[in-house]
C-alpha cells in the first residue's frame, strides 16, 4: 500500500475531506503565550480569531525528525511505501526533518519539497491520491508529483502589511506609508521556493487585476485547460471577487478553493488570497 504523509502547511478544499485519507504531521504554533499543534489543537478559524489580539507575531516551529520517524517506521514495518509532502524548504525546516527521519528508517520513502505552501502544497497531495485510486505505482506517482511541483507558480495578494512589519520584513515607517497610500503588496513564490514582493498595487481591486493579467500572460498552457487553486486567509470574499474577475476573461478547467492555515497566515495576515497555477513556459 502507498501511504501519503503531509505536514499541516498543506491545505485542501474542505468538501474533499483529504485529511481523513492521509496522515498529517503538525507544525507547532505559539500565539499569545500558548502552544498548539497546528490544525489538531487550533483550527484556521480559531487562529485568525486570536491573531488580532496578539501583540507579537505568532511563532511557528517545524515538526521534529522523531515525529516523522514514528510515522514512517509504522508504515514501512507493515510493508507499505511512503510519499511525504512538505511545504517549501525555504519556509520551514519540515522538509529537512522529514529527510533526517527517512535516513533513520528502512523502507521505500520519497520526500517531496512542494516549494510552496497552503493549497499549492495540497494540490500535488490531491494528485497523488487520485493516482493511487487509478492504480499507479509509487515511482510513477512520485515522478508525476515532482513534475507538477516544478510547474506550479504562486502569487499572494496581501490586504495588510502589518504582519510583514511584525516579522521584520518591512520597517514601521514603510508600513505606515503603505497604509496611507493603500498599498497592497503582491508576493511571488518562485519555483525554487523563495519569495519576493513582485508588485505593489494601490488597491485590492488593482491588485486583483494585476494578478489576473500576470497569470494569463505567464502560463504556457491555457488556463481553460488547467486546474488552479485559490487560497484565502480568514475572509473568502476577496477570493470570490478575484474568481469572478478571472472568469470574466477565462474559465479555468477547475478551481479548488481552500482557507489558508496558521503557518502561512502568520506572515500574510487576514484578508489575503493566493492563486496557484501551472507556469509551463
Amino acid at each position: 500500500m502507498i501511504r501519503i504523509v503531509a505536514d499541516t502547511t498543506c491545505d485542501y478544499p474542505q468538501e474533499l475531506h483529504i485529511e481523513e485519507k492521509i496522515t498529517i504531521i503538525p507544525l507547532k504554533v505559539t500565539i499569545n503565550g500558548m502552544n498548539y499543534d497546528d490544525k489538531l489543537e487550533l483550527s484556521n478559524q480559531q487562529f485568525f480569531e486570536l491573531l488580532p489580539q496578539s501583540e507579537q507575531l505568532p511563532v511557528t516551529a517545524a515538526p521534529s525528525p522523531e515525529q516523522y520517524r514514528r510515522v514512517f517506521e509504522t508504515f514501512c514495518a507493515n510493508g507499505d511505501s511512503v510519499l511525504c509532502f512538505t511545504c517549501s524548504s525555504k519556509l520551514s525546516a519540515s522538509y529537512q526533518s522529514a529527510l533526517i527521519a527517512k535516513d533513520m528508517v528502512e523502507g521505500k520513502i520519497d520526500i517531496i519539497d512542494t516549494r510552496t505552501a497552503a493549497l499549492g502544497s495540497g494540490m500535488p497531495v490531491m494528485d497523488a491520491l487520485e493516482m493511487i485510486q487509478a492504480g499507479k505505482t509509487h515511482e510513477e506517482i512520485a515522478a508525476a508529483c515532482r513534475s507538477r511541483v516544478s510547474r506550479l507558480s504562486t502569487l499572494i495578494l496581501l490586504d495588510t502589511v502589518e504582519y510583514l512589519k511584525k516579522g521584520g520584513r518591512i520597517s514601521p515607517l514603510a508600513a505606515r506609508m503603505a497604509g496611507v497610500l493603500n498599498i497592497k503588496p503582491i508576493i511571488h513564490v518562485m519555483k525554487d521556493g523563495s519569495n519576493e514582493v513582485i508588485h505593489k498595487a494601490r488597491s485590492l481591486q488593482k491588485g486583483m487585476q494585476w494578478i489576473r493579467d500576470y497569470v494569463m500572460e505567464n502560463c504556457g498552457r491555457p488556463l481553460s485547460e488547467q486546474s488552479i487553486g485559490i487560497g484565502y486567509s480568514s475572509d473568502i470574499r476577496p477570493a470570490q471577487r478575484f474568481i469572478a474577475l478571472l472568469q470574466g476573461k477565462v474559465k479555468p478547467k477547475r478551481i479548488d478553493i481552500a482557507d489558508i492555515g496558521c503557518v502561512v497566515g502568520t506572515h500574510i495576515g487576514p484578508g489575503a488570497f493566493g492563486i496557484f497555477w501551472e507556469d509551463v513556459r
